[in-house]
């Protein structure tokens, strides 16, 4: 069976979760979730064995030919210099990678699905992994979702630093350094993922509201992986089970902001102005002078 790799990326509270239950219901499609970003030490590795100029000096210079009959002793001969000893070249590597990733992302003992692949929030600010996943699967499908600046780091401060405070205000003010590493993340990894996707044919740039108020936005993606959208997708989008107010229609940016207050939204909005304005979203009015300066950000 024929199977193509589909890669769901996206900062954290941006949508990818409702994206990933709408293309799960699909009968060919199975995207797993998170794995805490260890990709990025398989990349690393990965390219440590592809591009260092040790391993094409020492190791691979040095393969066995192809006529030869005895492996075992040409590699065990001990006249031969043994420090870099090593039997695969470059394109064992591709294999033994794609076995791994298979094996994790597509097994056998679940089940193999035509289409098949992940969903994570850690890799959009290093271009390594992406590139990594390209150089092993040329045709692969890259989904990326963005979601409003503001609404982002207001919708994290709230789920993983919300804490109980009588004074939440006074909280989020305290919280500026949260937030600001929060908002220089939103931006950064959205800036590498937008220049992917116009980087390459099979990646996708996704805005996360356009596609709550018409899923059939996502049609291109599932063109592109032969499929049609089957009703069970469809039902996803009325179920009210495992989704949060920000599939609810008056969940927009400008509601949001408020709830931070206006120094911690202003100091956000320095950081997210200038991608979120590129991305299409309007910038609040009350927050104009921090959209301008979001320019020198």
């Amino acid at each position: 069976m024929q199977t193509t790799p589909l890669f769901l990326l996206g900062t954290g509270r941006s949508g990818t979760t409702l994206i990933q239950r709408f293309l799960n219901s699909h009968p060919d499609i199975m995207l797993w979730g998170e794995h805490q970003g260890f990709l990025e030490d398989l990349a690393k590795s990965y390219f440590a064995l592809k591009e260092h100029p040790s391993m094409h000096e020492y190791a691979y210079k040095n393969v066995a030919p192809a006529n030869c009959e005895n492996l075992l002793g040409y590699y065990k001969d001990p006249k031969k210099w043994q420090a870099w000893t090593n039997w695969f070249v470059p394109e064992n590597v591709d294999d033994f990678y794609r076995t791994m990733l298979e094996s994790i992302f597509n097994p056998e003992q679940v089940g193999k699905h035509r289409v098949w692949g992940f969903k994570e929030i850690r890799y959009g600010e290093n271009p390594e992994v992406l590139r990594f996943l390209q150089s092993l699967y040329p045709q692969a499908v890259f989904l990326s979702v963005v979601r409003e600046g503001l609404n982002v780091v207001e919708s994290q401060l709230t789920t993983f630093h919300q804490g109980e405070s009588k004074y939440p205000r006074i909280k989020r003010i305290l919280q500026l350094p949260i937030l600001m590493r929060i908002a220089r993340s939103w931006a950064a990894m959205n800036h590498q993922l937008h220049a992917w996707a116009n980087k390459y044919d099979r990646s996708h740039f996704l805005r996360y509201e356009d596609f709550v108020d018409d899923y059939t936005i996502i049609r291109p993606v599932m063109d592109q992986l032969g499929l049609e959208i089957e009703p069970a997708q469809t039902d996803v989008m009325s179920m009210t089970e495992g989704r949060g107010s920000s599939f609810k229609a008056n969940s927009d940016q400008n509601a949001r902001w408020k709830k931070m207050g206006y120094i911690p939204s202003f100091v956000a909005e320095l950081y997210v102005g200038k991608q979120s304005k590129k991305f299409g979203y309007p910038r609040p009015r009350a927050l104009s002078p921090a959209s301008l300066l979001s320019k020198l950000f």
